[in-house]
């Protein structure tokens, strides 16, 4: 089954504070994180992927936006060891990325 978000399921959906289109491109960078999160937790990517894939994910304007935003709160969230060394190498790969860097070692 496929979602589709239309611009009046987004605005109701958001409520206050996020216009329907970036609502939609956060929920979009929500999926390509959490996917990320799901992988690394279960063992199917290790620190050095999960490096790799975090950089290549933040080289979009997406998915710093996202994590500027959402970023303080999943670490608030993070519940255990692995959300805590994901949230870690993220923000790495984010403050490199909003550096100029393009790469954390």
């Amino acid at each position: 089954m496929k979602i589709q978000h239309s611009v009046l399921v987004a605005a109701a959906a958001v409520g206050g504070g996020m216009d329907p289109d970036t609502y939609r491109r956060m929920l979009h960078a929500n999926q390509l994180i959490c996917g990320l999160s799901a992988r690394f937790k279960v063992g199917l990517s290790n620190n050095d992927t999960l490096r790799v894939q975090a950089r290549s994910i933040m080289a979009r304007s997406i998915a710093l936006d996202y994590w500027a935003k959402f970023g303080p709160l999943r670490k608030a969230e993070a519940g255990d060891p692995a959300d805590h060394d994901f949230n870690a190498i993220m923000q790495a790969e984010f403050d490199a990325a909003r550096s100029g860097q393009g790469t954390v070692a």
